[in-house]
């Protein structure tokens, strides 16, 4: 949480905010604090806008995969400030747990009763579900203040969705593509809506190969179609950008650090072993796609890539990652394609 302004004046917040970045910097060059608690504690140090005192009743947002870790995080901080919020689910039990645990945890807040959570059911890695959901969405004619594209998983073993898609492409980067797509209308007519796109920092082991995404690669290995699919969620988020800012809607994404959440204890159980000294916890890991659907600054965050509320370059120099123009022209087609939908001018 950002720190209040002090009470012995700027000279003292702008020490704080040289200090703050001069140790964030020393811990980039490290790369494993920076992406655990240590990063996020000293980068908070900096920060001067409390997302916490706005007031969101009767404003409107989506967050898919809501019922668990960052998604959770995201639901819980904008119920607490009043706000509407669809949780875009696979599972109505863990929904119905996860409203419960909302609401106790906001009751007592000055915003949080008037809160209003709504359950949207889909298995977003089949197209159809996805549909579904979006029509249920599009029956609020209440304005959506953001999208947040959170919902994703590891898978270990090669399975293919009901359209016949690896289901890892078809949860993160189809799924998205489709819901975006069938939304655009109400974003242009609302002009101020944002879309966040949770990433990952596997994205900067891998290079896109648009060849294996479909499918799958022909020896199947879980963690890097994983890391596949974050490289190729930061390409379609910039090319949706560049079409989509005259239109007044803001796309971005953001690396939510190593957070402590259920997926990397059971997907990833021998990195959270080796991490969990210092792990973020989940309200961490959400911050910065908090600070994407909330702060006026964010308002010129599009089409980047975000860690603790900083743009973050999107390759580790010498890595070889950077994605040709025709390989993006190819997964933009391979998304139209798969999706059945022709992105409007």
């Amino acid at each position: 949480m950002a720190l209040p302004p002090s009470d012995h004046g700027g000279d003292v917040m702008t020490d704080r905010f040289h200090w703050s970045k001069a140790v964030a910097g020393v811990m980039d060059a490290l790369v494993v604090p920076a992406f655990g608690a240590p990063g996020f504690l000293i980068r908070s140090q900096g920060w001067t806008e409390d997302l916490g005192r706005v007031d969101l009743r009767g404003q409107r947002f989506i967050v898919t995969g809501a019922n668990a870790g960052i998604g959770l995080a995201i639901t819980t901080a904008l119920a607490r400030q009043g706000a509407q919020v669809d949780l875009v689910c696979r599972d109505q039990l863990r929904a119905t747990d996860a409203i419960e645990t909302v609401s106790n945890s906001v009751r007592s807040t000055p915003y949080g009763p008037e809160a209003q959570l709504n359950v949207v059911l889909a298995d977003l890695t089949d197209l159809q579900a996805t549909r579904a959901a979006c029509v249920q969405l599009a029956q609020d004619p209440t304005p959506i203040e953001a999208l947040v594209h959170n919902a994703g998983a590891l898978f270990s073993q090669r399975i293919l969705s009901p359209q016949g898609v690896e289901q890892t492409f078809a949860l993160h980067v189809l799924n998205p593509f489709l819901m975006t797509a069938l939304l655009l209308k109400p974003f242009r007519e609302h002009r101020r809506a944002r879309v966040i796109w949770v990433s990952s920092g596997g994205m900067y082991t891998q290079r896109l190969k648009v060849r294996d995404l479909a499918k799958g690669a022909d020896r199947f290995d879980g963690v890097v179609a994983y890391a596949q699919c974050k490289r190729a969620q930061i390409e379609v988020m910039k090319r949706m950008h560049e079409g989509e800012h005259k239109h007044g809607l803001v796309i971005s994404a953001m690396h939510p650090g190593w957070a402590d959440t259920r997926g990397v204890r059971e997907s990833l159980p021998r990195f959270r072993q080796l991490t969990r000294w210092f792990l973020r916890d989940a309200a961490q890991g959400a911050d910065t796609a908090l600070w994407l659907a909330l702060s006026a600054e964010a308002k010129q965050a599009g089409g980047r890539l975000y860690l603790d509320r900083v743009p973050r370059s999107e390759h580790i120099p010498w890595s070889g990652t950077q994605t040709a123009e025709e390989d993006i022209d190819a997964l933009w087609a391979l998304c139209e394609r798969l999706c059945g939908v022709t992105w409007p001018d």
